[in-house]
Order: C-alpha cells, then sequence, then structure tokens
C-alpha cells in the first residue's frame, strides 16, 4: 500500500471524518470541557425515575465536540423488576456511523455492577466516556439524588483533571504516560495504576501510650488485641499504588519462665489485605521473644490492594506465661505505621 499523508493538496486537503479522528484524537483529551469545580453534570431530583443533564455543557471524545444544549437535558431510566439493584451507566458516545457524539444511558445487568464501556478503537464501532452511574433498586419509581455517583473528569492541555478525591472519576485505563490531576496532586498512569508523581501519601502511625505488663498481659497462648486505650488500632486509605509496607516495632520481654515466650503483630480487615486472625499469617506479620527482652522491628510489603480503600490494622499479641513484675513480663514503646510505597 503507497504511503499517504492528510490533508494533502492531491485531495484539495479534503479529509473524511476518520482521517479526522486519526489526526486529532491522540492530540485532544478526552472529557468534560469547564472547571472540576462545577457542579456535576448529571444529577437526578426524585421527580421521577430519571435523570437530567445540565445545560450549555461541553465535552470532548476523540476530538469530537460535544454540548448538551440550551436547556435541561432529560435521559429515562428503565424500570427494574429483576428482584436485584441494577446499575446503569450514563456515558457520552462517539458513533462512527453518524459521526455524532450523544448522551445516553446503558442499562446494568441487575446484580452485576455497572456495564463496561465499549471503547473500539478501528475504523467503526462506538467510543464512550463515562459521566455518572445510577443505582436502580429493584421496583423503583424515581430516582433520587443519592443514586446518582459522578464519573466524568474534565480536559485539560496537561491531562485528565479528575473532581473530588475518589478512584471514581478518575479515566478507567488511559494510555501509558498520561498525566491526571486530583485533589492537588499529579498522578501518572504507568499501564496498571495511577502512581503519585506529586504530593505523596505520608506514613501513619499508631503508637502504644501505655505499658502493658503484670496481671494486664493474658498468659493463654492466644492472640488478643491491645486494649484500644493501650494501642489503638490504626486505620489508613490505600495510596494510588495499591502498595504499603506495614512496620511493627516495640519492646518485649517475657522472662517468666525458660521456655516463657512472648509476641507483637498485628491483624488487618478491608482493602485487599488478608484479615490474618490464623496463626502463621500473624506470626509472620510479627515479632517474638523467649526467655528474654528484645527491641526490634518488622517491615512486610503488600502490593495489590485496592487504592483508596479503608484498612484498619489492629495490634495484637499473645504470651505463654507472665507475672505481676513489669520487669519480668512486659509490653511497650509499641508503634504500628504504615509506610506508603511507590
Amino acid at each position: 500500500m503507497a504511503q499517504s499523508s492528510w490533508p494533502s493538496p492531491d485531495t484539495s486537503r479534503v479529509i473524511d471524518d476518520l482521517a479526522y479522528e486519526r489526526l486529532v484524537a491522540a492530540q485532544y483529551v478526552d472529557g468534560l470541557v469547564g472547571n472540576i469545580t462545577d457542579t456535576p453534570l448529571v444529577y437526578a431530583d426524585g421527580s421521577g425515575r430519571q435523570v437530567f443533564v445540565r445545560a450549555s455543557r461541553i465535552a470532548q471524545v476523540r476530538g469530537h465536540g460535544w454540548s448538551s444544549g440550551g436547556s435541561v437535558l432529560t435521559l429515562s431510566i428503565g424500570a427494574n423488576s429483576s428482584g436485584s439493584t441494577r446499575v446503569d451507566l450514563v456515558v457520552l458516545g462517539l458513533n462512527r456511523s453518524t459521526w455524532n457524539v450523544t448522551a445516553y444511558v446503558k442499562a446494568g445487568t441487575p446484580g452485576s455492577g455497572a456495564p463496561a464501556l465499549q471503547v473500539d478503537a478501528g475504523d467503526t464501532g462506538i467510543y464512550e466516556i463515562p459521566l455518572a452511574e445510577v443505582t436502580v433498586p429493584n421496583g423503583a419509581t424515581l430516582t433520587s439524588a443519592g443514586q446518582v455517583l459522578p464519573r466524568a473528569w474534565y480536559a485539560t492541555p496537561y491531562g485528565p483533571a479528575a473532581p473530588g478525591s475518589t478512584v471514581a472519576t478518575r479515566p478507567p485505563a488511559p494510555v501509558p504516560g498520561v498525566m491526571m490531576w486530583q485533589n492537588g496532586t499529579g498522578y501518572v498512569w504507568n499501564g496498571t495504576i495511577w502512581e503519585a508523581i506529586s504530593n505523596p501519601p505520608l506514613p501513619v502511625t499508631s503508637d502504644m501510650s501505655t505499658t502493658l505488663f503484670g496481671n494486664s498481659i493474658r498468659d493463654d497462648s492466644a492472640w488478643h488485641d491491645f486494649p484500644s486505650g493501650n494501642w489503638a488500632p490504626l486505620a489508613f486509605t490505600v495510596p494510588p499504588s495499591g502498595r504499603i509496607h506495614v512496620n511493627i516495632s516495640g519492646w518485649i520481654q517475657n522472662l517468666h519462665a525458660a521456655d516463657s515466650t512472648i509476641w507483637i503483630s498485628w491483624r488487618a480487615s478491608g482493602g485487599g489485605l488478608t484479615v490474618g486472625t490464623d496463626l502463621v499469617t500473624v506470626r509472620n506479620r510479627g515479632m517474638s521473644v523467649r526467655s528474654s527482652g528484645i527491641a526490634a522491628t518488622k517491615r512486610t510489603y503488600f502490593s495489590g490492594l485496592t487504592p483508596g480503600a479503608s484498612v484498619t490494622l489492629t495490634p495484637i499479641y499473645a504470651s505463654t506465661t507472665t507475672t505481676n513484675d513489669v520487669d519480668v513480663s512486659s509490653l511497650s514503646y509499641g508503634r504500628l505505621e504504615m509506610e506508603p510505597s511507590a
């Protein structure tokens, strides 16, 4: 096949829609045109089973412009009698049959979450970007404001700008190398996740406030939570990378008998971390000493967690025997730390 270029004097500099898309799509960022502080484009008011698209808004999809028009646009939400909740998706779609960009509702499958976007990359088909998710309970006759979740981002010369602080408004799978701005932090898509490139998240810690010793230490060899007034659980949000280190430190000792053992560790809930109540998992995350004392830190690496998810780490301990003497059995200077990892 011979080489070609466009626009070209050979064709009077005339190009068709497909050639136009190929030429400009890579130069433009898909998304709404405006400001991240604008009110959400799609909303509901409980007046019926419908959502509304605000007037006088602009967007672009694959280099093609779209306007919502001079008056509010109403989009109907289909009935749901399936017995399960359904999640619909309001989208903007470029149809390569008509070369028009329009807003419409894609009905989801009851009980299966929002439908997938259609992002045909060839010469035909449809290319969609999300605007909002709409939760449709079984038998619903109206759509309230709380049933609409914004999913749209904004186009800037430097890449997408995602409003708010949740992952919902981020582009789902852009080209690697695309940069994004959200909530005061810059990110780059590395092919798998949005990785922070400015203002990285900081470590968060929970420190032991008082020493646990003597008859305050249960000596049944089982794992026990530290009293919250002694060492509180550590709550944090999984960083955008989905990767963290968890560090646990402290001074632990048990000199009660020749075979006396004492442990400190932690268990987790949320974010994709294993709960960790089984003995093997808890031991791997903690540290122990037998008939002696030690001041140390155990560091554990995790990846593949859910960015933006809430996680709680609870410090725990186990002891085989103990006495009332603080100089014999004690747990002190504890620190539990979540350290974000790139």
